[in-house]
């Protein structure tokens, strides 16, 4: 009986352990597109200026 209860919470471990390390690799992937997204944001950010500033260049 002892050798089942032991059994069991080896058991309930590893699916908690399994759980942490799914959680961490969501966290992972979240914080690579977030990554990603800053990324696209400032390029587009860069494009724009440098548009307005051929623009203005234009005027002068």
């Amino acid at each position: 009986m002892n050798k089942a209860i032991i059994i069991k919470e080896e058991e309930e471990e590893e699916e908690e352990e399994e759980e942490e390390e799914e959680e961490e690799e969501e966290e992972e992937e979240e914080e690579e597109e977030e990554e990603e997204v800053h990324g696209t944001v400032e390029s587009v950010t860069r494009e724009y200026v440098i548009e307005v500033e051929l623009a203005t260049n234009m005027l002068i």
